[in-house]
C-alpha cells in the first residue's frame, strides 16, 4: 500500500482483520457527525439568538461561522495530520469538537458562543479530513470506491437519526441540541484506538505558513461572496467577496508554484483525476443544497408545510441517497470506471430536476417524490468517484502533500454546497419578483405602488403571515405562479448544469492523460 506504507508500513488489507467493516462504519459516522452539526446549528439558532440576545448581524455571523472556520483551516489541519500522524490527529480533533459544542452549550453570552462554534468548525473539519484519509488504510485498493460508498451510506443514515434528535432537543431547549456532537465524539475517542490503525507521522513537504494564510483568506472570502450572491451578483459585497477571494487565490497559487518549500502542489488542480472529482463533486453538493434548499421553501411557502413535516418530506431524497452509495460503491468496485460513474450520476441527477419542469403554483407532494429519488441516487453516487479520485490523484508525484490534498475534498464542497444555495436562490428571487411586478401591473396597481407589493411579499416570507390590504392580497396572487414558473426556470438551469458537469468529467477522465495518471501514478493500495 505504496501511498500510506510511508506512514504505517502495512501490506493491502493488513488491517482487515482488526474489522475493516466496522472501520468503515466508524468512518461512515464521523462524516454524519460533522454533516449534522450546522443542521443542529441551524435548528437551534432562533432559540439561541433570543437566549443570548444576538442583534440581526451578530445572528447572521453565528450561522456560518462554523462553516467559515471549518473551511478556512481544513487544509491545514490536513498538513497537520501528516506531521502528527493521522490518528493522533483524528483524537485532538474529536476533542477540540466536543470543547467546542460544550462551550455553545453551556455559553452565557453570544461571544463565548461564536467562539464554541468556531473551536467545533475546525475541530470537526479536521475529524472529517482524518477519517476520509483513513479509508486507504482500512481495505485494500479494489475495495477503495465501495467503502467510499459504505461509507457515504452510514454517514447518510446516521445523519437522519442525528438531525431527527437534535430537532426534537431544540424544541426543548437549543442547549441540549449541542449535546449530540460531543456525545458523538466521546464515542469517537472511544471507538478510534479499538477500530483505526496507528498512522505515524509523514515526512511532509514544507508547512509555508504565509500561504496557508493566503487559501483561507481566500475561501472565506469567496464563501462570503457565495453567501452574498443570493441578494444579487452585481452587489458590490457579493463583488468583494468573488472576485476578492479570486485574486488572494491567485497570490496564493503564485506563491506555491514551483517553490520548494510549498504547502499545497498547485499543479495537481489541473491533472485530469483531481478535475474528474471536480466535476463530481460540483453535482453531488450543487445539487443536494439546492434541492434541499428550493424543495423545503416551497413546501413551507406554498404547501404550507410544517417544519416537522418538511423533515418527512425530505425522507426520499436521504433513502435513495444511501442507496446511490451503496449501489455506485459496488459496482465500482467490480471495475466500472469513474468516468462512467459521473456521467451516470450526472445525468440521473440533472433528469430529476428536469421531471420537476411542469411544477405548477400548488403542485403535491407526490410531484416531488421522483426528483427527490432521481437526485438522491444519482448525487449521491457521483459522490462516490469525487472520493476516490481525489485519492487517486495523489499517486506518487504529490505523496508527500497526502492531508492537504485529501483535505482539498471539503473546501470544495464547501464552496459549491454554498453555491448552489446562493445560486438557486438568486434564480428564484430574480424571476419571482419579475413575475410579481409583471402582474401586479397588469392588474392596475401604479408603478409607484409594485415596490410596496414587493415588500408585502417579503414580509410574508420573513413571518409567514398576510396582511389583510388589497394590495398585499394582489400580490400574494401574483406571487403563486411567478413562483411556480420561477420554481420551474430554476430546475431546468440546475438539470443543464448536471448536464454539462457530467459530460465535462466524463470527457475530461476519458483523456490518455488520465490514463496514464491512473496507471501510473494512482497508489498502489
Amino acid at each position: 500500500m505504496a501511498a500510506v506504507a510511508h506512514e504505517a508500513e502495512l501490506p493491502a488489507g493488513a488491517v482487515a482483520s482488526r474489522g475493516s467493516r466496522f472501520a468503515i462504519v466508524l468512518i461512515g459516522f464521523f462524516f454524519a457527525t460533522q454533516a449534522v452539526d450546522p443542521i443542529i446549528s441551524t435548528n437551534a439558532l432562533v432559540s439561541a439568538s433570543r437566549g443570548l440576545s444576538m442583534s440581526a448581524g451578530i445572528t447572521s455571523l453565528a450561522a456560518s461561522i462554523s462553516t467559515l472556520a471549518l473551511a478556512a483551516t481544513v487544509l491545514s489541519t490536513g498538513a497537520l495530520a501528516d506531521r502528527l500522524g493521522r490518528r493522533r490527529l483524528l483524537m485532538i480533533a474529536l476533542v477540540a469538537s466536543m470543547v467546542g459544542d460544550l462551550l455553545v452549550a453551556a455559553s452565557p453570552a453570544w461571544p463565548i458562543y461564536l467562539l464554541g462554534r468556531v473551536i467545533a468548525g475546525v475541530g470537526l473539519g479536521a475529524a472529517y479530513c482524518a477519517a476520509f484519509a483513513f479509508i486507504e488504510s482500512v481495505v485494500p485498493r479494489e475495495r477503495v470506491a465501495q467503502a467510499v460508498g459504505q461509507a457515504g451510506a452510514v454517514a447518510v443514515a446516521a445523519m437522519i437519526v442525528l438531525s431527527v434528535l437534535g430537532g426534537q432537543l431544540a424544541a426543548l431547549d437549543w442547549r441540549l441540541a449541542f449535546l449530540i456532537v460531543p456525545l458523538c465524539c466521546l464515542i469517537g475517542l472511544v471507538a478510534t484506538p479499538r477500530m483505526l490503525p496507528v498512522q505515524p507521522r509523514i515526512k511532509a513537504a514544507g508547512g509555508d505558513v504565509p500561504a496557508q494564510i493566503l487559501v483561507g483568506l481566500s475561501v472565506i472570502l469567496l464563501l462570503y461572496g457565495a453567501s452574498q450572491a443570493v441578494k444579487g451578483i452585481t452587489r458590490p459585497a457579493a463583488l468583494i467577496g468573488l472576485l476578492g477571494g479570486l485574486a488572494v487565490f491567485a497570490l496564493f497559487a503564485l506563491r506555491e508554484r514551483g517553490r520548494k518549500e510549498r504547502f499545497f502542489p498547485v499543479e495537481v488542480l489541473i491533472t485530469p483525476l483531481f478535475l474528474g472529482a471536480v466535476a463530481s463533486g460540483f453535482i453531488y453538493n450543487l445539487a443536494q443544497s439546492s434541492i434541499i434548499l428550493q424543495a423545503s421553501d416551497a413546501w413551507q411557502y406554498v404547501n404550507r408545510f410544517k417544519p416537522s413535516m418538511v423533515s418527512l418530506g425530505e425522507i426520499p431524497l436521504f433513502l435513495a441517497a444511501i442507496a446511490g452509495a451503496l449501489v455506485f460503491g459496488r459496482l465500482m468496485g467490480r471495475g466500472m470506471k469513474p468516468r462512467t460513474a459521473v456521467l451516470i450520476g450526472g445525468l440521473a441527477t440533472a433528469a430529476g430536476f428536469f421531471t420537476l419542469l411542469p411544477h405548477k403554483a400548488f403542485s403535491p407532494y407526490l410531484t416531488y417524490v421522483p426528483a427527490l429519488l432521481l437526485i438522491g441516487f444519482g448525487s449521491t453516487g457521483a459522490s462516490v468517484p469525487y472520493g476516490t479520485l481525489v485519492l487517486q490523484s495523489i499517486g506518487k508525484r504529490f505523496k508527500e502533500f497526502y492531508g492537504p490534498i485529501t483535505s482539498s475534498r471539503t473546501t470544495m464542497g464547501q464552496f459549491f454546497y454554498a453555491l448552489g444555495m446562493s445560486l438557486s436562490m438568486l434564480i428564484v428571487t430574480g424571476f419571482t419578483n419579475g413575475g410579481v411586478v409583471h402582474r401586479l401591473v397588469k392588474s392596475g396597481v401604479p408603478r409607484y405602488q409594485v415596490g410596496e407589493g414587493l415588500d408585502e411579499l417579503a414580509f410574508y416570507v420573513k413571518t409567514g403571515h398576510e396582511r389583510s390590504t388589497e394590495l398585499a392580497r394582489k400580490a400574494m396572487s401574483a406571487a403563486h405562479p411567478s413562483y411556480a414558473h420561477a420554481f420551474a426556470v430554476t430546475m431546468g438551469v440546475l438539470g443543464v448544469l448536471m448536464v454539462i458537469a457530467a459530460v465535462a468529467g466524463w470527457k475530461v477522465l476519458g483523456t490518455k492523460h488520465a490514463a496514464v495518471q491512473m496507471q501510473e501514478d494512482a497508489p498502489s493500495v
